[in-house]
C-alpha cells in the first residue's frame, strides 16, 4: 500500500461530526493533552470505493529523532473497517490491543492507519525487529481469523511518515481541503 493516499484527483471528505469514532472530539491545534490526530476520507471512484487515513501529528515533532528506526508495515486484509459508517468494533479493538502492547512494552509508536474499503494498514516504528515478531505473533494468537500481512524494514529517518504527512499537507501549513484535527480523549 502506497504511503500517498492522496492523487490529483482525490478530494477529502470534511469530517462533519464532532467525534470520530466515538473515542476522539475535535480540537484546536495544540490543545491535545496527549496524541494528537489529524483524519481524512477521500472518497474515491466505485471501484476503489472510500480511504480513510489517520495520522499522529504530534508526532511531527520527531523530525530528526532516530529512537524509532524500525518500520512495521502490518496489513489486515478482510478487516471490516467500516460498518454503518463508523469504523467496526474488530478494527478498534485490533487497533486498541496494537497501542497496548507497545505501552506495555516501551516498544514503538503507532503514528499511522490507512483503511480503504476491504483493508486495514498500520504503520508501527519500532525500537527492534523482536518488538514487531512478537507484536504480530500476539496478534496472529489472538485474532486466529484474520489475515495477517507484514513487513519490517529499517526506516531511521520516518520516510513513510513524512511522505504521507507531506501527501496531505501538514509540512508546507497547507492542509487538503477536509482533514480534521482530533485529539483522544
Amino acid at each position: 500500500m502506497s504511503p500517498h493516499p492522496a492523487s490529483d484527483k482525490t478530494q477529502p471528505k470534511a469530517e462533519t461530526s464532532s467525534e470520530v469514532s466515538g473515542r476522539t472530539r475535535v480540537v484546536e491545534a495544540g490543545q491535545a493533552e496527549h496524541d494528537t490526530w489529524a483524519v481524512a476520507r477521500f472518497e474515491e471512484d466505485e471501484e476503489q470505493g472510500t480511504r480513510m487515513v489517520r495520522i499522529n501529528t504530534a508526532m511531527l515533532a520527531r523530525r530528526g529523532k532516530r529512537h524509532f528506526a524500525i518500520r512495521l508495515g502490518l496489513a489486515v486484509p478482510g478487516c471490516p473497517w467500516l460498518a454503518e459508517g463508523e469504523e467496526s468494533a474488530e478494527a478498534l479493538e485490533l487497533e486498541a490491543q496494537i497501542h497496548a502492547y507497545m505501552l506495555q512494552n516501551k516498544a514503538g509508536v503507532l503514528p499511522v492507519i490507512v483503511c480503504e474499503s476491504d483493508i486495514r494498514e498500520y504503520i508501527i516504528y519500532l525500537t527492534e525487529t523482536e518488538a514487531g515478531e512478537a507484536l504480530v505473533e500476539r496478534l496472529s494468537k489472538d485474532h486466529p481469523d484474520l489475515e495477517l500481512h507484514y513487513y519490517m524494514a529499517r526506516d531511521p529517518e520516518w520516510e513513510a511518515y513524512w511522505a504521507l504527512a507531506d501527501s496531505l499537507g501538514l509540512l508546507d501549513g497547507e492542509p487538503v481541503e477536509g482533514l480534521a484535527h482530533i485529539a483522544s480523549c
